[in-house]
Formats: C-alpha cells, structure tokens, sequence
C-alpha cells in the first residue's frame, strides 16, 4: 500500500518545476499589465500633443489670414498713392 501511495505522489521536481512555471507566467502577466498602464499613458500624452498641434496649426491658419490681408490692404494703399486715386 505504501509504495502506491509513493506513486501517486508527485516528484519533488515536478511541484517546483509547476511553481516555476506559475511564477513566469505571473511575472509575464505583471509584465503585460506594466505596459498596458504605459501605453495608456502614452496615448493620453499623444492626444495631448495632438490637441496642442491643432491649436496651433488653427493660430497659423489664423495668423496668415491676417497676413494675407494686411498685405493686401498695403498692396492697395501703395496703388492709391501712386496711382493718385
């Protein structure tokens, strides 16, 4: 009866091979975890970054709006002078 029972029982080698291989995929879980908060992080930032390139490419717009027609209106007072009217 004692040596079935010693057969049953698993080899000392085989519980710490399965807590091995418990402990890997625990660590490769926290691992996954750690880079999903990451990424999470990293595309609030992107979303940030790209709120922040569209404010200013509106500015830009804006700006060479304003350019564009100061310059103009310089263009036409140069023309009224010169033309006398």
């Amino acid at each position: 009866m004692a040596a079935e029972t010693d057969r049953n029982k698993p080899y000392p080698f085989s519980t710490i091979g399965a807590e091995i291989a418990a402990a890997v995929t625990q660590a490769a879980d926290n691992l996954v975890a750690e880079a999903t908060s990451l990424q999470d992080r990293a595309k609030v930032i992107a979303e940030g970054i790209n709120a922040q390139i569209q404010e200013q490419t509106k500015q830009n717009e804006d700006m060479s709006e304003r350019l564009r027609v100061f310059s103009q209106s310089l263009l036409d007072a140069h023309e009224k002078f010169m033309n006398g009217k």
